[in-house]
């Protein structure tokens, strides 16, 4: 250990050494034994704090990744994965990326799976019904139900 930071602990803002931020763990006053699930354990013990948001958002993600999987047969791709942590996060979000690495795909299964509506632009009416179609497909292999209006 090189140093403690006063206010580092991520979960309560409590003294934490560099190696423990450094692994990605809390404060020893949060979480003695280093844990394999942190925010399993940190729940468990009814000391989940500061760290609450970004727990229920990888809960969000498990469960993304899960429907993901049952609607396009295939895992979603450490990208998509990062988006949709954002996405659950309520951070601000734009793609670029290049052709390939899933952001059609990504938008698609968002708009399926965050509540509210979803407003789509695209620049052609045949494009919007090919986007229509596939929201269609994809809904249906995950057994969600959407109301989609095409214009």
């Amino acid at each position: 250990m090189l140093f403690k930071l006063a206010h580092g602990c991520p979960n309560c803002k409590g003294v934490v050494a560099d190696e423990r931020l450094a692994q990605g763990l809390v404060c020893e006053t949060c979480l003695e034994p280093p844990a394999l699930d942190l925010c399993e354990s940190l729940e468990r013990k009814a000391r989940l704090q500061g760290l609450e948001p970004f727990c229920k958002a990888q809960e969000k993600v498990e469960f993304f990744r899960s429907i993901f999987l049952k609607a396009l047969g295939i895992p979603p791709s450490p990208l998509q994965l990062s988006w949709a942590k954002r996405l659950y996060l309520r951070e601000s979000l734009a793609i670029v990326a290049p052709t390939g690495t899933g952001k059609t795909t990504f938008g698609l299964m968002a708009a399926l799976l965050f509540p509210g509506r979803t407003l789509i632009l695209v620049p052609t009416r045949l494009l919007a019904q090919q986007v229509a179609e596939r929201l269609e497909s994809l809904a249906a292999k995950a057994g969600l139900t959407r109301r989609l209006l095409t214009y």
